[in-house]
Parts: C-alpha cells; sequence; structure tokens
C-alpha cells in the first residue's frame, strides 16, 4: 500500500501521503459503516484497477489469516445488487472466499475428530468431491496430512497447527 500511495506533504518532521483509489476501496469494503457502499461506488465510477484490488486483497489475507476475500465478497455483490456495479473480479473473489471457509471448517473439523470424506461430506451437507478439493488444497498448502495405512483414508492436521 506504501509503494501505492502518493507524497501529499513532507518535511523533516511530518509526511502525509494519500492511498491509492484501489486500496481505499478494499479498505471501505471490510467496514460496516452504510456509507461506504456509496462511497466504493464513487470510487469505482472515477476508474479502478480490479486487479490490483484482488491482488491487494490476497495479500492482506495472507498476511493477516482473516478472509479478507468473504468480506470484499459481499461488498461487491451489495454494490451489483444496490448500486447496479457490477465488478468483473466478484465471481473469483466470491470461489476464493467459498473456499477459504470451507478449508477452515474442515481444519476445524479434522481438528475435532472427524477425519475422513465421506464424514466431512456428510457434516458439511456437500458432495464428496468438494471435500476432496478442499483436502486436496490443504494438502498442497502443508495444512493437512493423510494417513494411508487404514483403508478409509484419515486426515489430521500438520505440526505446525
Amino acid at each position: 500500500m506504501i509503494n501505492r500511495s502518493h507524497i501529499l506533504y513532507n518535511t523533516p518532521t511530518l509526511h502525509v501521503r494519500s492511498l491509492s483509489k484501489e486500496d481505499i476501496f478494499l479498505l471501505k469494503s471490510v467496514t460496516d459503516r452504510d456509507l461506504d457502499l456509496e462511497d466504493m461506488s464513487i470510487i469505482v465510477e472515477s476508474g479502478i484497477n480490479w486487479n490490483q484490488v484482488k491482488i491487494e486483497c490476497r495479500a492482506q489475507a495472507s498476511r493477516t489469516g482473516r478472509i479478507w476475500e468473504d468480506v470484499l465478497c459481499e461488498k461487491l455483490i451489495g454494490l451489483r445488487e444496490r448500486m447496479k456495479i457490477a465488478a468483473p473480479i466478484e465471481k473469483p473473489i466470491c470461489q476464493i472466499a467459498d473456499q477459504r471457509i470451507l478449508e477452515n471448517w474442515v481444519m476445524r473439523k479434522v481438528g475435532a475428530g472427524i477425519n475422513t470424506v465421506t464424514d466431512l461430506a456428510r457434516d458439511a451437507a456437500e458432495p464428496e468431491s468438494v471435500i476432496r478439493k478442499a483436502i486436496s488444497r490443504l494438502i498442497r498448502k502443508g495444512d493437512l496430512t493423510v494417513d494411508r495405512s487404514k483403508k478409509m483414508r484419515r486426515f489430521r492436521p500438520t505440526e505446525r497447527h
């Protein structure tokens, strides 16, 4: 964010910077103030780099561990439904949010002892294929390990969790 900001005033004792429109847009998406959606629509109308919003959202989520994509998704839906502004990043951001929410849920359930695809799918009321994909992502990220010693594979959080 600092690299995208603009210096407004700079003296030896005071530095004043202005955030980029994309960063202001993203920060407004994570608040619950009623007027922020209107502010976001004004920012969009002035021109916005959607890809930069998406990149920074992912970066903030990675840094904080919070699912920023979820709150951004909700605001993008609000922009579309209330302000009639279609954001080209709405679908991919909402998909990422759904994936991360499911992955967090899987990690909690596995930690609580529900550790087979069948049991997880039943508990989530989701198809096993959806659960398998989430588990595969978690294994690739190193968050889960697989116990292949039994016929029914079981999963457990890696040691760092």
